[in-house]
C-alpha cells in the first residue's frame, strides 16, 4: 500500500499523497499511528495512518523534533513561578524532558524504530500518557531488562530441528 518514495503515500490505485506533515500521533492497538496532513488538500482530509519508519523516516524524525522542541517550551514555562520578590525562578518540580528525567517509571516498550538519530524505543510510563520515543543508549542503561525482554519476545527461531544444509 506504501510507495517508497519520500513522504509519499500510494492509496487506493493508482491516486498518490504527499505528505505535508504529521499534526499528531497517537498508540492504537499496539501500532503506532499518525495524524497526516496531505499535500494540497484541504484539513477534512486529513487521516490517521501507519507508517513504515524505514519509508518515512524524515518526515516522522521531523516530527518528534518539532513535538519535543513544543513539550520542552510547554514545560520550561510551566516550571518558572514568581516568587516573593516578584522574580520568576525555576521551581523545585520535575523538569521538563523524557519520561525518564520526569522520574516516572517505564512500563512498557511499546515498539522500537531506527532514525537517522539512532535505534529509539517508544515506552509507556506509569504517568498514562502517551509512549515517548526514547533514545536506544538511555533504555540500555535505564532499563536493561525491559530491553533484554523486548527483544527475546520477539525473536524468531528455526524449530524445524533440521541440521542438513
Amino acid at each position: 500500500m506504501q510507495k517508497k518514495d519520500n513522504n509519499k503515500s500510494k492509496v487506493s490505485g493508482s491516486q498518490e499523497f504527499v505528505i505535508e506533515k504529521i499534526l499528531d500521533q497517537r498508540l492504537r492497538n499496539d501500532k503506532v499511528e499518525y495524524y497526516i496532513k496531505w499535500k494540497d488538500h484541504c484539513e477534512s482530509k486529513n487521516s490517521w495512518k501507519e507508517l513504515d519508519p524505514l519509508v518515512f523516516a524524515n518526515v516522522i524524525e521531523q516530527f518528534q523534533v518539532k513535538r519535543n522542541k513544543k513539550a520542552s517550551k510547554k514545560a520550561a514555562k510551566n516550571s518558572k513561578v514568581p516568587n516573593s520578590g516578584g522574580k520568576t525562578s525555576l521551581a523545585s518540580q520535575p523538569s521538563n524532558g523524557n519520561g525518564f528525567q520526569r522520574g516516572l517509571k517505564a512500563i512498557e516498550i511499546c515498539g522500537v524504530n531506527h532514525f537517522s538519530t539512532g535505534l529509539t524505543f517508544l515506552i509507556r510510563f506509569d504517568d498514562d500518557g502517551e509512549p515517548e520515543l526514547i533514545p536506544a543508549k538511555v533504555a540500555n542503561i535505564k532499563i536493561p531488562q525491559m530491553v533484554i525482554q523486548y527483544y527475546e519476545s520477539r525473536i524468531s527461531w528455526d524449530s524445524d530441528g533440521d541440521n542438513s544444509e
